[in-house]
């Protein structure tokens, strides 16, 4: 992995983890402990997908 492919993974993640708190905090009403731990999870799991499908091709 070149820092290019490690910068955009770090900028997935970012993303997708933000928007995941801000829709399961504010649109659905969970708890801030829910809500970050949900994110995180979601964040994790679309960085890690992205970097396979990335490397698979």
């Amino acid at each position: 992995m070149n820092v290019k492919e490690a910068i955009f993974g770090i900028f997935i993640f970012a993303i997708i983890t933000i928007s995941t708190y801000i829709l399961f905090h504010n649109v659905l009403l969970l708890s801030d402990g829910f809500s970050v731990v949900i994110a995180l999870v979601c964040g994790f799991l679309v960085e890690r997908l992205f970097m396979k499908w990335k490397h698979a091709k």
